[in-house]
């Protein structure tokens, strides 16, 4: 299994995948595990709007993927609806 580095905001990590965009989610689920709710290292757990994955060793050039629509594919949702229930969340006259 090829090994990719990802990089979005504060994580950068080496993944074992399939391919890039599999590197990708995997990274976000390892992202996720292990923060409780103390927030001692929340000024740590920062994503940028794109994830950066290479191959090293390869000539392939940096595949990127929005951040926002995989977490919203790794918990089950399109990115449209994903999209539709934060704007909600800012929209006075939704319920």
């Amino acid at each position: 299994m090829p090994r990719y580095h990802v990089r979005c905001g504060s994580l950068k990590v080496t993944i074992l995948a399939a391919d890039a965009q599999e590197a990708a989610l995997e990274s976000l689920g390892w992202w996720s595990e292990g923060w409780g709710d103390d927030g001692d290292a929340h000024h740590r757990r920062y994503l940028a709007e794109q994830m950066l994955v290479t191959e090293p060793g390869t000539r392939r050039p940096t595949e990127r993927f929005i951040t926002f629509d995989l977490l919203a594919s790794l918990h089950g949702e399109s990115p449209t609806t994903a999209w539709r229930r934060v704007l909600e969340c800012f929209d006075p006259t939704s319920n």
